[in-house]
């Protein structure tokens, strides 16, 4: 993670404001697991805080390419998940989720 001062500031469903203190990307190198084969590299930019037990995880930039897609399925639909899709509409890949 290339580590640098984050400039957000998170805000709770209740209003209050916390102070990100360093931020950096993540790489992930995912294999495809429901398409031909391959990998899927996800870069991903992630904040900490002094003030929280563990570091935010921002989703928007996976699904504002229009190729992964957010599913807050209930766990009989196979719960939540960021599934990709190739240029057919196909699902290609799944990073299950989990949430509170």
């Amino acid at each position: 993670m290339n580590g640098r001062d984050s400039n957000l500031n998170a805000v709770s469903a209740s209003g209050d404001a916390i102070k990100m203190s360093k931020c950096g990307d993540i790489i992930y190198t995912l294999q495809d697991t429901i398409g031909e084969g391959g990998e899927v590299k996800l870069i991903n930019e992630t904040h900490t805080s002094q003030h929280l037990p563990v570091p935010l995880f921002p989703v928007d930039k996976l699904y504002q390419t229009g190729e992964w897609d957010l599913l807050l399925r209930d766990t009989k639909r196979g719960g939540p998940a960021f599934v990709k899709y190739d240029m057919y509409n196909r699902p290609t890949n799944s990073i299950p989720l989990t949430y509170d």
